[in-house]
């Protein structure tokens, strides 16, 4: 989603291999999601006015369950001296937030809200490496509330991908986490001046295997009137 689910923990810096320019740099079910300009094209848009819906499906067991999610840039905040879009995503009836930055060098996540109670990460977890290329990975570190979390990312290249908002040439990007509540894995696409258009995940452990398939079926786009993609 433009903001749908993410590591809620503190991470370590992350490390990047073969990326364009070569710069170092509650739900499990809330996507990986959304957007500031970088500067080598906008994938994650952060626009004022900027907001997503998406169709979402998750399944665990023999059971089918579709729901609704929304996304949107619900203003800034202060995280350190770092200043953060803020990204509400409500999802199942619930609410969260997400503090997101992006610079050049990509998208970053500071912390969220969930809950009602507020975190925010020793440092930030890189979301999306700019520019986004084919072969481009990294991986990283974090923990939270004496949990730890290792992840691995890698974009796979671009391609066609079709949604109930239209068809989209968009970036495909693979993460893998280690997690204390068991194994996740995940795709997500982002198109250029949209954001993410469709995520796939599952997640697995001794005790349940949970799929949550998201995908847009509208964008507003930030601006005095908005428009729709």
């Amino acid at each position: 989603m433009a903001g749908v689910a993410v590591l809620q923990c503190h991470p370590a810096p992350a490390s990047t291999t073969g990326c364009g320019d070569g710069a170092d740099v509650r739900m499990m079910a809330v996507l990986s999601l959304l957007p500031l300009a970088g500067g080598s094209g906008d994938y994650y848009p952060l626009s004022e006015g900027c907001a997503w819906e998406y169709d979402a499906v998750v399944v665990q067991g023999r059971r089918e369950t579709r729901m609704a999610a929304r996304v949107r840039v619900a203003g800034v905040k202060k995280v350190g001296e770092t200043e953060c879009t803020v990204l509400e995503t409500t999802f199942g009836g619930a609410s969260s937030l997400e503090y997101v930055a992006a610079s050049p060098a990509g998208v970053w996540v500071y912390g969220g809200r969930n809950g009602g109670v507020d975190y925010s990460f020793d440092a930030p977890v890189l979301r999306l490496k700019y520019p986004p290329a084919a072969g481009c990975a990294w991986e990283g570190g974090a923990g939270r509330d004496g949990t730890s979390v290792a992840y691995r990312a890698k974009v796979l290249g671009e391609e066609s991908v079709d949604v109930p908002a239209g068809r989209y040439d968009a970036f495909k990007v693979s993460m893998e986490m280690d997690t204390p509540a068991g194994a996740v894995r995940s795709f997500c696409w982002y198109a250029r001046d949209v954001g993410l258009v469709k995520q796939w995940l599952r997640r697995t452990n001794a005790l349940s295997d949970m799929e949550l398939t998201v995908c847009l079926k509208s964008f507003s786009a930030g601006g005095p009137a908005g428009r729709e993609k």
